[in-house]
């Protein structure tokens, strides 16, 4: 049996790709119902979640989080203040929802970093 040939080209550093890197604010009003902070986004490298209310505000990742007195569920973002940072080493692509136990609605502020080799 014989293997195909592959023919390697070299090339200058100044071929390489670039990589491309943009921001997405995702900033939203939270409420005691569930609401979507982020879609799916497998070219998420990072984001950050903080919350800008008086109220402590639950995220759910990839799951819809309780916040009920009593029996809140989910990573818990303490009001004022409270935040969580998703980077290489604690990243998740998938949904990201919010909700809180309080009244009215309640600032989360969001942003996401998406990184993509820009020839591609």
């Amino acid at each position: 049996m014989t293997l195909p040939r592959v023919t390697i080209a070299p090339h200058g550093l100044e071929e390489d790709l670039e990589l491309a890197e943009r921001t997405i604010d995702h900033s939203l009003n939270v409420t005691t119902a569930v609401v979507t902070v982020c879609q799916p986004n497998k070219l998420r490298t990072a984001l950050w979640l903080v919350n800008a209310s008086d109220t402590d505000i639950q995220i759910g990742l990839g799951w819809e989080p309780v916040a009920t007195i009593g029996s809140q569920t989910g990573l818990l973002l303490r009001a004022n203040g409270g935040s969580l940072e998703l980077n290489k080493s604690t990243l998740y692509k998938g949904l990201v929802y919010a909700r809180h136990a309080g009244t009215g609605n309640k600032r989360l502020c969001a942003v996401e970093l998406e990184s993509r080799y820009a020839n591609i």
